[in-house]
């Protein structure tokens, strides 16, 4: 199970980061991700977390939001990081 959320969500939010950063967009935003991936709103916000917690990308957390008051997670500014660009093969 754990493979198949690798390889149908997380790897195509990934490289989908990579692509906006290879255009040289030094950052990525969540509306980005979604209509990159064009997965729904829900899978890239679980693939987001997931990702940001095993330190694959980060990002900056907006200041308080609707979302987090109901306790979703978000993300603005989002980039690779070294275990994300190895991932993809920018490294």
């Amino acid at each position: 199970m754990a493979r198949e959320k690798w390889l149908s969500r997380d790897l195509p939010i990934l490289e989908t980061i990579a692509a906006i950063e290879d255009r040289r967009d030094p950052f990525t935003s969540f509306e980005e991700v979604v209509e990159g991936t064009g997965f729904d709103l829900e899978d890239v916000r679980l693939g987001l977390q997931a990702l940001y917690d095993a330190a694959y990308l980060t990002g900056r957390m907006p200041d308080l939001r609707l979302d987090q008051v109901r306790g979703l997670f978000h993300l603005e500014e989002i980039r690779l990081l070294e275990s994300g660009r190895v991932a993809t093969g920018q490294w």
